[in-house]
């Protein structure tokens, strides 16, 4: 019997079923303890989406795609992802940066001339 119920790490979820979860406590930002309050309302209200809408003023949309993302047993999918929404194909300028700079020019000299007649005006300059 000694030793049975010691507090050792290792001992978790052997003793106490359930309790192994224990380790893996995840420190959450703000925003996921307000998304975890939502998922939490949700599910002791009847699981009534539009009443938590109107409860914490958030759109349809945004409470269903983070029910979708939400794991009762892994609380850290209530985190935002920010390396997912970073583009992964950027963009790279194909104008020539001296015709911007004569455009630009243009458009300072004559405010009034719209992009036909600079382009026309660029076209015969070459």
């Amino acid at each position: 019997m000694k030793g049975r119920y010691g507090i050792a790490m290792n001992t978790y979820g052997k003793i106490l079923p359930g309790t192994k979860q224990i380790n893996r406590i995840v420190a959450l930002s703000r925003e996921a303890k307000q998304r975890l309050s939502w998922m939490d309302w949700y599910y002791s209200h009847n699981q009534n989406a539009r009443l938590i809408c109107r409860r914490f003023g958030i759109s349809p949309d945004t409470f269903y795609r983070w029910k979708n993302r939400y794991n009762p047993a892994d609380i850290s999918t209530l985190e935002d992802d920010r390396t997912t929404r970073t583009p992964r194909n950027l963009r790279k300028p194909e104008t020539d940066p001296a015709l911007v700079w004569r455009t630009k020019e243009l458009r300072e000299t004559y405010p009034r001339w719209g992009k036909k007649k600079i382009w026309k005006l660029l076209k015969r300059e070459g």
